[in-house]
């Protein structure tokens, strides 16, 4: 008998227990509280939230069968799934959106190991995956292709606007190549300076990176700093005066800054402010009417209309994918 793959199931039949054990604590606990009426607005349609759950478990499957269950990204994903399933729906309406979240990425710690990882398989270069965010989106991005990675061709120039630690730039990098060029944008300190981690341990030469957010305006906003490395937004949270006075530009402004007069992509995943940024693109838009733009929608109910509505009146067609990420055609 291997009592290594004993212990290690036995060890993950222990963590999924106690995830039942508190979502169970968590029932009870929403079951006994006095809920706001109002709150129920905020939560997604019950069908939405079985068919995302539902298309997710299929790609898990699929991964599964590619690369087996030993890589820790295939280990992370089954309890993040399994947490953001079950769990989450209760954590949520019991202890509020932030606290919420803190409790999650606490549970999906334990199969999220840090360290420098490569995946020959799915890229040539490495990243640096530190916290469950890290892993998360490092499934959205090179797993899940979430930002349609087949669009990213050698000598393209990319502009990535909420770029976290990097790991869509160190894609993009990778596969534009010496001839192309990647423009990271990410105004939070700590998650800057992962991008330059990232950047340094691949030897990146064609990456700009900006400590800025992006809007429709020039000035200086408040940054509101989340308990998760990748929600950090311009918008305020509910119950969170955590924040940082940062520097904010529009996308025409830093690129006329940069001389850059051509762009190919534009990647867009700021935890809400999407269409501002996109009004402060009006020009490079117009000057770069084949650009692709993908942009991810899924931060407040209305913002897929929002998003869509801007895009067609400056010419744009849209297509939605299964995880509500405008991409144009």
């Amino acid at each position: 008998m291997n009592w290594v793959k004993v212990t290690r199931g036995y060890d993950y039949f222990l963590h999924f227990s106690n995830l039942i054990c508190l979502s169970n604590g968590l029932l009870i606990s929403l079951i006994n509280m006095k809920i706001n009426e109002n709150y129920f607005a905020y939560i997604p349609k019950t069908g939405e939230f079985l068919r995302f759950r539902f298309i997710e478990f299929k790609k898990l499957a699929e991964a599964i069968k590619r690369f087996g269950f030993s890589p820790p990204f295939i280990k992370f994903w089954i309890t993040n799934l399994f947490v953001y399933s079950f769990v989450w729906p209760f954590a949520r309406v019991a202890l509020g959106k932030e606290k919420g979240y803190k409790v999650l990425d606490y549970l999906v710690r334990t199969p999220a190991p840090p360290g420098v990882f490569s995946f020959p398989t799915l890229m040539k270069n490495k990243v640096a995956l530190r916290n469950a965010a890290d892993w998360g989106i490092f499934i959205e991005i090179y797993i899940s292709d979430a930002y349609h990675k087949d669009t990213l061709k050698h000598g393209l120039t990319v502009v990535d606007i909420g770029a976290h630690v990097g790991l869509y730039t160190a894609l993009a990098a990778e596969k534009t190549g010496h001839a192309g060029k990647v423009i990271a944008i990410e105004p939070e300190p700590k998650n800057y300076e992962r991008i330059l981690e990232n950047i340094k341990i691949n030897g990146f030469g064609n990456v700009i990176v900006k400590k800025i957010a992006l809007s429709d305006h020039t000035g200086s906003e408040k940054l509101y700093i989340s308990p998760s490395s990748a929600r950090h937004s311009l918008l305020p949270p509910e119950n969170s005066s955590n924040f940082a006075q940062i520097t904010v530009k529009t996308l025409d402004t830093l690129l006329e800054e940069l001389n850059l007069k051509t762009v190919d992509i534009i990647k867009i995943d700021a935890e809400g402010a999407e269409v501002g940024i996109l009004k402060g693109m009006v020009k490079t838009l117009k000057n770069n009417p084949e650009v692709k733009i993908i942009v991810a929608s899924y931060h407040y109910s209305s913002e897929i209309e929002e998003v869509q509505e801007f895009l067609h009146k400056m010419g744009f067609k849209t297509k939605i994918s299964f995880s509500n990420i405008i991409i144009t055609t």
